[in-house]
């Protein structure tokens, strides 16, 4: 493993998930990587544009067109992202609400894309961002269709964390919860993941049959009664079916 190239990414992650661009000291610190090293992995990420300077007195760094240019170039090698754009779009045009479409990675959640209202939910998350699978619908309905060694296997993985007082942290009462979701074809996560947030999620599976990403409809919990959830529901499923037929899943 280059170390180098590990500190390097570990520099871009943690500025990226900054709400505020950050200062080398601060870096530094939050990294342990010491000051000189991180001094002249940043001067590299500055010239090759992965970084920029955005208060050239107190020196902030944040980050670059570089990391946008990089990352365009695996997106578009994402054929189906022109599938999916449109299933979000129809969830929510129908639903009048934000959709997300997430991939799994590494046990996790990854916001791929994402198209949001003006007047209903408006969330902060941005494209890349990761989150668990747990407790969210996207990765709980990802999660359900896991065979049993699967499942297992990532539950021992992962320690199950409190996101809100209703996150399902015991591993048992999650498996019957997941059981409920197979059955159902779609999981909902009722403010286990976000405060206030009601998300209905339906798996998106790739033509070997595995279950690799997922949609969603999110709702202000407020705003939610039960025809808006039966409504979401068949809404949200038949989007998911529809990806998932034009990547070639047979069922």
């Amino acid at each position: 493993m280059n170390i180098a190239v590990v500190r390097a990414l570990d520099i871009l992650r943690f500025i990226g998930n900054s709400e505020e661009p950050m200062s080398l000291t601060d870096i530094s610190k939050a990294l342990n990587i010491p000051k000189t090293t991180t001094f002249n992995i940043i001067n590299t990420l500055v010239e090759e544009n992965c970084l920029v300077v955005k208060d050239k007195r107190s020196k902030l760094y944040d980050l670059g067109i570089g990391i946008y240019e990089i990352g365009n170039l695996y997106i578009n090698k994402l054929e189906y992202l022109s599938i999916v754009r449109e299933a979000i779009k129809t969830i929510k045009e129908t639903l009048s609400t934000s959709s997300f479409f997430c991939i799994v990675d590494n046990d996790e959640l990854i916001y791929v894309d994402k198209v949001e209202t003006s007047h209903a939910v408006k969330t902060s998350i941005r494209l890349g961002h990761r989150m668990p699978m747990y407790s969210a619908s996207l990765g709980k309905t990802i999660l359900s269709f896991y065979d049993e060694e699967s499942l297992d296997s990532y539950l021992n993985r992962v320690k199950l964390k409190s996101k809100t007082n209703k996150t399902i942290t015991d591993k048992e009462k999650l498996k019957i919860e997941l059981q409920k979701d197979r059955i159902n074809g779609y999981a909902i996560s009722d403010e286990e993941n976000d405060p206030g947030l009601f998300c209905i999620a339906a798996p998106v599976f790739n033509y070997e049959g595995k279950p690799f990403a997922a949609i969603s409809a999110s709702f202000v919990k407020m705003n939610v009664n039960d025809e808006i959830v039966e409504k979401a529901k068949k809404v949200v499923v038949e989007q998911s079916q529809k990806i998932s037929r034009l990547l070639g899943y047979r069922k």
